[in-house]
């Protein structure tokens, strides 16, 4: 099973009086090992939330043992970053790698190649085709660039008054804090930045904070990156602190793999932080329903629990998440664990990602598919970032047959043809035939 924390169970699941599942895992007496190699604390685990449950005097103070138990999950974090899976030496450890990966790995690639062991141990199949490798193990079509790929496909470059500061929209500032990620996605869109050799320099930040000032229009900052949660608490706290002391400053969003790829950095601490600077909005990236395992659960439960709102993003890839049923247990399982479905991107234009981009109808057909057959709560908005830039561009099933006199001709999920009547139209429904 992906994922399962080796280590003897105590109790089988019991329901608690909340309904939510409670599994309890008892590490080794060197902290337990999960199946991915890191370390894993003496903890209680419930989909509803996560609690300590940490042996010891049980006249201990709440927050002596809260802080025993994040200093046992910050160094479990950190410690499979150090043990992620970089090499061909690695991967082969754990994967039949095929010829055109091994020349990938050999050649090397834009992209740089790292998997943490949790999310290696989510590739439950050899097949070399299975959704969650082809997502994060380089192929050698990466080395292939076709006429219409771009370096830098959103025109982000056009937009940015300073190195890693994005200012698209007017009342939107991207904050590209950092170039590093716990996992890297073979269909990264911003691949430029693993490539450049001119750092921004020590006075960066306070010229972001000086032009932010300098623009009172914004009024929402997102933080992305590469991954924003791996920089450490206080870094994230410094930055997230100088944000909120500028007035005209309403909204923060933070853009994240982590809870996907690297559930443990997810921790208490984390979330009090977080929530200490809202109204701030986390979003998740994923892209299949296998990446929404228990420990995704527990980490999302621990943010929903400390307050921070959660929305998702999705890339639709081919043969890794293009079919209708797959996209629909991605998004219903979201929404079960309190994270609303956002946006559903068509594959940027970034070299080296032709074999991952479905045709634009793929996305129309999804999302015609999805109206109907779950709740508009699990339907994301299919949007394509033009090459560029200029933003984003929402694309919708085209429901309206025609116009006229004051009728619409429409056409619902079902297909069925419908008509709606405008205020003043007369009172005979137009026949809707006539709108063929």
């Amino acid at each position: 099973m992906p994922g399962k924390i080796a280590g003897r169970c105590r109790h089988r699941g019991t329901r608690t009086s909340t309904g939510n599942l409670r599994v309890r895992v008892r590490g080794s007496p060197a902290g337990g090992k999960t199946a991915a190699g890191g370390g894993f604390p003496r903890l209680s685990v419930c989909l509803g939330g996560l609690k300590p449950a940490l042996k010891g005097n049980r006249r201990c103070g709440q927050n002596q043992r809260r802080a025993r138990l994040n200093a046992t999950w910050s160094e479990d974090w950190r410690r499979e970053l150090r043990n992620r899976l970089k090499t061909v030496e690695a991967l082969s450890r754990i994967l039949e790698l095929t010829p055109e990966e091994l020349l990938a790995l050999r050649q090397g690639t834009p992209v740089p190649v790292a998997i943490t062991p949790y999310y290696a141990s989510l590739i439950r199949s050899s097949a070399p085709d299975y959704p969650l490798r082809r997502a994060v193990v380089p192929h050698c079509r990466e080395l292939e660039s076709s006429p219409e790929e771009v370096s830098d496909p959103l025109g982000e470059q056009q937009h940015a008054p300073l190195p890693d500061v994005i200012h698209t929209y007017s009342d939107r500032l991207l904050l590209l804090v950092t170039d590093r990620c716990a996992v890297y996605c073979r269909f990264c869109t911003r691949r430029r930045l693993f490539t450049r050799k001119r750092p921004r320099g020590i006075d960066w930040w306070p010229r972001v904070l000086a032009y932010l000032r300098d623009h009172r229009e914004i009024r929402e900052v997102i933080l992305s990156g590469g991954d924003p949660l791996m920089l450490d608490d206080s870094v994230l706290r410094r930055l997230l602190r100088d944000l909120r002391s500028v007035p005209h400053v309403e909204i923060l969003r933070l853009h994240t793999r982590i809870p996907a790829v690297l559930p443990s950095r997810v921790t208490p601490a984390l979330a009090e932080l977080l929530r200490e600077y809202q109204p701030l909005w986390l979003i998740h990236h994923t892209v299949h329903p296998d990446e929404l395992t228990p420990r995704f659960a527990a980490a999302c439960s621990i943010l929903a629990d400390h307050g921070i709102p959660m929305g998702n993003q999705t890339v639709l890839l081919k043969d890794i998440n293009d079919e209708p049923e797959t996209m629909l247990r991605l998004m219903n399982g979201l929404v079960r664990l309190r994270v609303k479905p956002y946006y559903l991107h068509q594959c940027d234009l970034a070299p080296g990602t032709s074999h991952f981009r479905t045709p634009v109808e793929t996305g129309i057909r999804l999302i015609r598919r999805m109206y109907g057959r779950t709740g508009s709560l699990a339907v994301p908005l299919f949007v394509i970032d033009p090459p560029g830039g200029g933003g984003k561009v929402p694309l919708m099933p085209d429901y309206v047959v025609s116009r006229k006199d004051g009728a619409w001709y429409l056409t619902n999920y079902e297909g069925r043809l419908t008509v709606y009547c405008e205020a003043g139209t007369t009172r005979s429904l137009p026949d809707p035939a006539g709108a063929r």
